[in-house]
């Protein structure tokens, strides 16, 4: 069974919990949100085999999430640049009337975290869209949900 990508978000709150998010900015895609987690070979010269432990997870420094690009986003993103924001990726969720906020529905937070954020633009040829990117770098660990727990 495959999962629709309409109504994914990339969120910004304050505090340490939020009910109700601010939106960071519409993005268009998302990367991996569950880290993978690397092992450790421990294997010692009396093993008949490799043997592994498991490792910690890591996401490589940074998450990436693209988004179109536009002036007003990325004034707005610059200026949280170096600061820490607690954060939350939610599928689905009720859209607020004031437009940059929504609350979570059904408990679809799939991952929430401290972090710091960098908009960067990226490049694109002639006639092409104008693309942008949210790099998050987490902070501490974060708390990953099931989705629809």
């Amino acid at each position: 069974m495959y999962e629709d990508t309409n109504g994914k978000y990339t969120f910004g709150g304050s505090g340490s919990s939020s009910t109700k998010w601010n939106i960071l900015v519409d993005i268009t895609e998302y990367p991996d949100l569950n880290s993978e987690a690397k092992s450790e070979d421990n294997t010692t010269l009396s093993c008949q085999q490799h043997t592994y432990e498991p490792g910690l997870p890591d996401n490589s420094g940074s998450m990436a999430f693209k988004c179109n690009y536009n002036d007003d986003d990325y004034e707005r993103v610059s200026k949280l640049k170096y600061k820490i924001l607690h954060m939350a990726v939610v599928f689905g969720g009720t859209p607020q009337a004031d437009g940059v906020s929504i609350i979570p529905t059904g408990g679809k937070i799939v991952s929430e975290f401290n972090a710091r954020t960098l908009y960067r633009r990226l490049s694109g040829g002639a006639g092409d869209r104008r693309t942008a990117e949210v790099d998050v770098y987490q902070t501490v660990d974060a708390k990953t949900y099931p989705v629809g727990a």
